[in-house]
């Protein structure tokens, strides 16, 4: 509590304040207002994943397969392996369309997988070809003489 006329502090339950002597009113405290409660959000159960589980596993591995035959497509010296992985995605989605329809992430896996296997017949043919060209041009410059 503090003194209404000279400011200072006052302890609690004197009447008069020690410093100027003026009568203290004792501080009635305010009333507490109970805060609005706000009300809780009510959530909902969590939704069961859709699908046969086998199902989701079966597109997210395809899915997969056809990121990782892209990215592999898209080196120079290791598209092969782009190769491989559009080969996997194929067959993964041929295992995934002999059961359920092709949608969702089995069916971008799949698109995925294609285009990653052209893209990597693509880029190693033309990789085999630097190097063949590599070798040929090494070789016919160590049978040339120079005078």
């Amino acid at each position: 509590m503090f003194c209404n006329q000279c400011g200072n502090e006052v302890p609690a339950g004197t009447s008069f304040c020690p410093n100027c002597g003026a009568p203290v009113e004792q501080a009635v405290q305010p009333p507490q207002y109970a805060q609005p409660q706000q009300p809780q959000p009510v959530y909902a159960q969590p939704m069961a994943p859709v699908g046969d589980p086998q199902e989701r596993e079966l597109a997210k591995s395809n899915l997969v397969f056809g990121i990782l035959a892209i990215a592999f497509a898209c080196t120079y010296y290791l598209s092969f392996m782009g190769i491989i992985f559009g080969a996997i995605s194929g067959s993964k989605a041929k295992l995934y369309a002999a059961s359920y329809p092709l949608t969702g992430k089995a069916k971008t896996g799949s698109i995925l997988g294609k285009v990653g296997l052209i893209l990597g017949i693509v880029l190693t043919a033309l990789s085999l070809i630097t190097i063949i060209a590599c070798i040929v041009g090494i070789a016919s410059e160590s049978s040339s003489y120079y005078y």
